[in-house]
């Protein structure tokens, strides 16, 4: 049985940030709903609670496995891409992690605010 790549592999892709290409392992990408609790008291007990659309939203969060030492800073703001995902645009680094373990390659973590241009 032979595999052919097709648009939904992400082997080949390539994950950068703030100018610096990740050896990434492993990227994920996550979108939530923008609302605001408006529950009040009384909405009796047992009952669901209201929302309403938030009056400011977020453009989601990224987080991406990489091998290597090279961490983003905490704080940075950049240029952010993983072309095959479609992803471009600028976002803020908010963490940022190494683990060193005994006969494993160095391994990080890192985890990002995607957001409008500055």
């Amino acid at each position: 049985m032979t595999f052919t790549a097709s648009e939904d592999c992400a082997q080949g892709s390539a994950f950068t940030f703030d100018g610096t290409t990740f050896k990434a392992t492993s990227i994920s990408f996550t979108q939530t709903a923008n609302v605001t609790d408006i529950s009040d008291l009384s909405i009796a007990a047992g009952g669901f609670r209201k929302y309403a659309p938030a009056c400011l939203v977020d453009k989601g969060e990224c987080s991406v496995d990489f091998i290597g030492s090279d961490l983003p800073t905490v704080g940075a703001e950049g240029a952010i891409s993983f072309s095959k995902a479609g992803v471009s645009g600028n976002a803020v680094c908010k963490s940022a992690s190494i683990t060193c373990a005994v006969g494993e390659l160095i391994k990080g973590q890192a985890s990002f605010m995607l957001m409008e241009a500055s």
